[in-house]
């Protein structure tokens, strides 16, 4: 069904090292981060990962409507998605792969856009 073969721990350790690698460490080695520049952090990494799932959407001509159909959604969750409104798990990353068409690994990959 789905095209996602690699097991979620390893996507969070490619996302916790590929984005917070730092904020991570720091948070575990001193213990004196805010959690509030944490929490600031995810946020943006949310809009980020939103900002990119639109591009491909659009660029395949897919409508936000289109997408939440083919994987069993309604059109106001690909939209808050989108917006970065909210922390997807795995399966639902597959999910949106699978409705794009494409692996997990490039739905998640943001540089690879450029």
């Amino acid at each position: 069904m789905f095209n996602c073969i690699i097991p979620p721990f390893i996507i969070e350790l490619y996302i916790i090292y590929y984005y917070n690698k730092s904020v991570i460490d720091y948070f575990f080695n001193t213990q004196q981060i805010a959690l509030g520049l944490v929490i600031a952090k995810k946020e943006k990494i949310l809009k980020i990962l939103g900002s990119h799932i639109r591009s491909i959407r659009i660029e395949k001509g897919i409508t936000q409507t289109e997408l939440a159909n083919s994987i069993n959604k309604d059109q106001p969750s690909i939209q808050r998605l989108e917006r970065g409104g909210v922390n997807p798990s795995y399966y639902y990353l597959c999910e949106i792969a699978d409705g794009l068409n494409i692996s997990i690994i490039e739905l998640i990959d943001i540089d690879k856009k450029g």
